[in-house]
């Protein structure tokens, strides 16, 4: 029985061992990240070559987003903007003149 109870407090102990360890390190990752504030606006220009261009695409196209999927996640989480109001629309037809803000870029359509 003392060795059952023995065992039960080593691995109690262990896990406060890895608790600590993982929250020193994510802690430490936290710390890290660059503040809001410091972030650099990144202010774009794209040409349209056509009458309009459709949202995802135009964030697939710059690199914004990897994928196409990901654009679509990136509209339905409310990230992007476009002319200062939050755009759910995915396909929503950017013309010229238009501005489309993603956290930190402003991509400005002409």
């Amino acid at each position: 029985m003392v060795k059952h109870h023995h065992c039960r407090y080593h691995k109690q102990y262990e896990l406060r061992s890895i608790s600590k360890l993982a929250y020193q390190h994510i802690s430490t990752l936290i710390l890290s990240l660059p503040k809001p504030s410091t972030l650099k606006k990144q202010s774009h220009t794209f040409t349209l070559t056509e009458e309009y261009i459709e949202l995802i695409k135009l964030l697939k196209l710059l690199g914004v987003a990897d994928t196409g999927s990901d654009a679509k996640q990136m509209v339905d989480d409310g990230e992007v903007k476009l002319n200062a109001a939050v755009e759910y629309r995915k396909r929503a037809k950017l013309r010229k003149g238009d501005v489309v803000s993603v956290g930190q870029i402003d991509i400005t359509i002409v």
